[in-house]
């Protein structure tokens, strides 16, 4: 399997972390590198390789507040897969800081080529995946552009899950 060369190293801006846990564990995420590799092959993908979505979690969704640019802010954070025929449906309810509960409701599923996922309502294409069972860890990394806070970006979406622990990190790179 071929995998995108990391092309830079600095740590870039990381906009939401999903963290969601069966068990106790403490994910500490720092930063994430820029991936990208223009010549590489599609990557394909089939709902059935989204499986291990699938269950209950629990967690917390971090992000960078906008407001101050420095302020993390960190919501309890629930969220339910469920797998279907051609997607896997997710319920994800969180808590805001004055208490009021927020629930999200969606749906991960390939697109008709099966190089690119349907996610948050936005067309991510597949950079790489990898899956070993043997210790229990998958990983997709997804991209795609669009705008953030009103300026040109690209996402790199990674989807973690290894043992009992699941992350869902979005990163932003600004464009110039």
């Amino acid at each position: 399997m071929n995998f995108p060369a990391l092309l830079d190293t600095s740590p870039i801006q990381v906009m939401i972390s999903l963290n969601y846990f069966r068990v106790p564990v403490i994910v500490v995420l720092l930063a994430a590198p820029a991936i990208a590799d223009e010549s590489a092959t599609a990557v394909s993908i089939d709902v059935s390789e989204l499986k291990f979505l699938a269950g209950s979690w629990e967690g917390h969704l971090e992000y960078l507040d906008y407001g101050d640019g420095k302020t993390r802010i960190r919501l309890p954070t629930t969220v339910q897969y469920e797998p279907g025929k051609d997607s896997i449906k997710y319920v994800t309810t969180f808590t805001e800081p004055n208490g009021s509960k927020v629930k999200d409701k969606g749906s991960i599923r390939p697109a008709r080529d099966k190089t690119k996922l349907i996610f948050d309502g936005a067309r991510h294409q597949v950079l790489s995946k990898k899956f070993d069972p043997s210790d229990e860890s998958y990983q997709i990394v997804l991209e795609r552009t669009g705008k953030d806070n009103k300026k040109p970006a690209t996402f790199t979406t990674t989807i973690l899950r290894r043992k009992s622990t699941l992350q869902i990190t979005k990163a932003v790179k600004y464009e110039g």
